[in-house]
């Protein structure tokens, strides 16, 4: 299962915050990108599992549509792009 999740970073060099659209309330920070996707996964699958304990329905990961209303999509990029 893939959820969308949206990345932020106030400031160049600064935290980067993601957040996960179709869960609400279910965010994390890291230092780098990937330390903060990594910790996205963490945080999406600690949420869903407190909401199945507590009998609450998982909502489907959505592909098309942002909280905004605009499109996404998922993009891979070659590992040999530098960051």
């Amino acid at each position: 299962m893939q959820y969308l999740v949206v990345v932020h970073q106030d400031r160049p060099g600064g935290p980067i915050g993601v957040s996960v659209p179709d869960l609400p309330g279910c965010t994390t920070v890291a230092d780098t990108l990937p330390a903060a996707l990594d910790a996205a996964g963490d945080a999406i699958a600690g949420w869903i599992e407190i909401q199945s304990e507590r009998g609450q329905p998982v909502p489907e990961p959505s592909r098309c549509v942002d909280p905004d209303g605009g499109r996404v999509a998922l993009v891979t990029v070659p590992d040999s792009v530098p960051a």
